[in-house]
């Protein structure tokens, strides 16, 4: 029998592999195996004692310490899993990790080319040898847990236990099982966890398109951590077997590495929602989150029905998506949820926000969208008054409607509801661009850039703000990676149209405002690019935008409809139509009854209309609006 001794290696080969005890690192044929935490501790115990039977509850105890609230049993399956897919192993003809049923596990293979394991020696050992091989066990099981159980090093090198937990990413939970129908119930669901991680306050939580990118990623959960700086790490699986659901989620902290946490939660479909809130709560208790006592206090959701319930996870699937097709198929089925269960606060709260805002042109959306917005937002918070969405839908429906006060609050409560909604955050950064006050806006834009730097539309609308304070090289820069990322993105090369007018670079403009009428065809021609051809000399250009976009106005109120002034203005000034401009925000200022004027909140934001600041008229315009006017002699905003 090969045991341990004071004198075993540091390094323990079996077959092809190898395990470094003190580096904690498994090798095979040389090459490092990705294989960490947990069930890299279990195979150090198991080499420790080779041939000896580890016992479950031994694991346990190593495993973790005596206060840890986990599943134990599938905890430890997972891990001996884990270790068995490194070691290209099997539970039914194992080769190196043999099951011992209801009892624990044993290494069966040869330790360093020794013999094949045996069963432990009864009797007859010297007393010397036996303190002997205590003392060699004592040695490997300490190096093994000094370099792989996280919280016994920390005590040990008298670190601080863990709780400074500021960044969490949750992985793409994965469907459990073959039938793709069920793929959706990952996505939706890993969407809904992000969400009711972020109403934990401190620890900012990524957003889905941040970590979509590792869906089938084969980095290890080290290698993720380090690329998104984050702090810890939540992975799981989803199940669906008729009407009842199964969540698996595993919790990982880094710095040093340590699995603290572990479902399954299984419960009837209509719980889904219970479900969310259960993991975090979970998590919070893992990570040692303090939980604020309202959010403690707040009695679970009402159960769905199956149709009810079925229908918010596929709105959340398609929501987490992120495209205007995407948010279209999401209300659809928020609106599904309602129908099914008329007190699902949460389906009225997002069909408040996908109706709110109506697209990256600002202009508010429709007003039969707009109304109804109004009251689905108001009657998600009847029914529960923490739905950060529902605030963030009213937030953006009072800016529409230049209640500048009374939006920051609405969007102030929706961040402090969820510090990690980054929608809140970039529309409020909009309100502050939209009011001239730099600072803040780029405080709320640094908080979307680091929760959501991967998202074309929350960095495209947050550059935006930047550039509307005057940081435009900033906006610049994030415009551009965004397009490098998805050139598809027509508001990303439209925005950056606009940056580049702003620093008088009108032929770089001009090539990204076509651009963006290319990938949307049916929109009309931007004003800005009117403005921008003016400026390079080609005049003509101009002119021919101007008589297209006549046109298209004469249909448009034939038909009672509206063409937003940031459009129109910008075109009439190409051509030196100061009047005609001033005539027409005066018009959409007479408009706003109808809801169809939200844009003019953006007047000393937008970049079209800045030829016009110095307009008697045009500074009347922004005062009647209720946007703060600088004082004499006090400089703007912008960088020329």
């Amino acid at each position: 029998m090969a045991t341990p001794t004071s004198a075993t290696p540091p390094v323990v080969r079996f077959g092809v592999f190898e395990l470094d005890v003190q580096a904690a690192e498994l090798r095979r044929n040389g090459a490092k195996v990705k294989l960490e935490g947990q069930p890299l501790t279990v195979l150090a115990l198991l080499v420790g004692r080779p041939g000896e039977v580890v016992s479950r509850e031994e694991l346990k105890q190593k495993l973790w310490p005596a206060d840890t609230f986990v599943d134990f049993e599938h905890s430890i399956n997972f891990a001996v899993n884990r270790l068995r897919e490194a070691l290209q192993d099997s539970a039914t003809t194992p080769r190196y990790v043999e099951t011992l049923p209801r009892r624990g596990y044993r290494f069966i293979y040869p330790l360093n080319g020794s013999a094949a394991a045996s069963p432990p020696m009864p009797t007859g050992v010297p007393r010397r040898r036996w303190v002997a091989m205590v003392i060699g066990l004592f040695v490997i099981l300490f190096a093994a847990a000094i370099a792989s159980v996280p919280i016994l090093r920390e005590r040990m090198l008298d670190r601080p236990a863990p709780g400074a937990i500021k960044n969490i990413a949750v992985l793409p939970f994965r469907a459990q099982s073959s039938d793709a129908e069920q793929a959706y119930l990952a996505e939706g669901f890993t969407e809904m966890i992000i969400t009711e991680l972020g109403t934990l306050g401190s620890p900012g939580v990524q957003s889905h398109q941040s970590v979509l990118q590792y869906a089938r990623s084969e980095k290890s959960a080290t290698e993720i951590a380090k690329e998104l700086k984050v702090d810890c790490i939540i992975e799981g699986t989803v199940l669906r077997v008729g009407n009842r659901v199964r969540v698996t989620y595993n919790v990982i902290i880094f710095n040093p590495e340590r699995h603290l946490s572990a479902g399954p939660i299984e419960r009837d479909l209509g719980d889904v929602l219970t479900v969310q809130r259960e993991v975090s709560k979970a998590v919070a208790q893992q990570i040692r989150v303090q939980i604020p006592a309202d959010r403690l206090q707040r009695p679970n959701p009402r159960p769905l029905s199956p149709q009810g319930a079925d229908a918010i996870v596929w709105g959340f699937a398609y929501y987490k998506r992120g495209t205007d097709r995407d948010r279209a198929k999401a209300a659809e089925w928020f609106a599904k949820a309602v129908e099914s269960d008329p007190d699902c606060a949460v389906g009225y709260a997002y069909l408040a926000l996908l109706n709110s805002h109506g697209g990256a042109g600002r202009q508010g959306g429709a007003p039969a969208n707009r109304a109804a917005a109004r009251q689905w937002a108001e009657k998600a918070l009847q029914m529960d008054a923490r739905i950060a969405e529902a605030h963030t839908a009213l937030g953006w429906l009072e800016l529409s409607d230049w209640n500048f006060p009374v939006a920051e609050r609405e969007f102030k409560r929706a961040i402090e509801l969820n510090p990690s909604f980054t929608i809140a955050r970039t529309w409020y950064a909009q309100l502050l661009a939209a009011e001239g006050r730099a600072e803040d806006a780029a405080a709320q834009v640094a908080v979307v850039l680091q929760l959501d730097p991967v998202s074309a539309n929350n960095v495209t609308h947050a550059a935006w703000s930047l550039s509307a304070v005057g940081k435009v090289d900033e906006a610049i820069t994030h415009l551009r990676a965004v397009i490098d990322l998805d050139p598809s993105y027509a508001w990303a090369h439209a925005f950056l149209a606009e940056a580049y007018v702003r620093k008088g670079m009108y032929r770089e403009s001009i090539v990204e405002f076509q651009s963006a009428a290319n990938l949307q065809p049916d929109a009309p021609p931007s004003g800005l690019l009117a403005y921008a051809y003016a400026k390079s000399g080609h005049r003509a250009e101009a002119q021919k935008i101007v008589r297209d976009l006549d046109a298209r106005l004469l249909k448009a109120r034939a038909q009672d409809r509206w063409i937003p002034s940031n459009i129109i203005v910008p075109a009439y000034l190409s051509v030196g139509q100061k009047d005609r401009a001033l005539q027409y925000l005066e018009a959409a200022y007479e408009r706003r009854a109808g809801g169809r004027a939200a844009g003019l909140a953006f007047l000393k934001a937008e970049e079209c209309y800045h030829p016009l600041s110095s307009e008697p008229r045009f500074q009347d315009l922004v005062r009647r609006v209720g946007l703060p006017t600088p004082e004499p002699g006090q400089s703007t905003s912008h960088s020329r």
